[in-house]
């Protein structure tokens, strides 16, 4: 409920038009924070109707929907999905260890160069890999 919640009230400050434009890069967004930010995970599932909580939980969702939509620089960082299910169907197997990846949700994709060290986020530059492995890269190129 309180990510429904959030996606509704957040949505009242943009037009239909830039909600499904960027649909793909909000709900990159979103599951960034669901996977990346502790606070942000904390606030959506434990004591979900804390003033406080509910107020945090909000402002970090709002200010990712300000910078996907609201700023016109915006570059993505993460792949789509779409690319993801690409290269799982093609090649099922870590580009890093060279392991079977047996279920989609245990990789991730990868930026063969670092998105910190300019890589783009772009087909020619992905790779899928193991989460494990993506983990422990961090921003090295290998």
């Amino acid at each position: 409920m309180a990510l429904f919640d959030l996606q509704m009230v957040g949505f009242v400050n943009f037009s239909k038009n830039e909600v499904l434009s960027n649909a793909d890069l909000i709900r990159e967004g979103l599951l960034q924070l669901m996977i990346e930010d502790n606070k942000f995970q904390e606030v959506i599932g434990f004591k979900t109707s804390d003033t406080d909580n509910v107020k945090k939980r909000f402002k970090t969702y709002m200010d990712m929907l300000e910078k996907v939509i609201g700023d016109k620089s915006y570059q993505q960082r993460t792949f789509p999905y779409s690319i993801k299910e690409e290269l799982f169907n093609s090649n099922p197997y870590c580009s890093i260890s060279k392991q079977k990846i047996l279920a989609i949700e245990d990789s991730e994709v990868d930026h063969i160069i670092p998105y910190s060290k300019g890589g783009k986020t772009e087909k020619a530059n992905a790779q899928l890999v193991l989460r494990y492995f993506n983990r422990a890269k961090n921003n090295k190129v290998e």
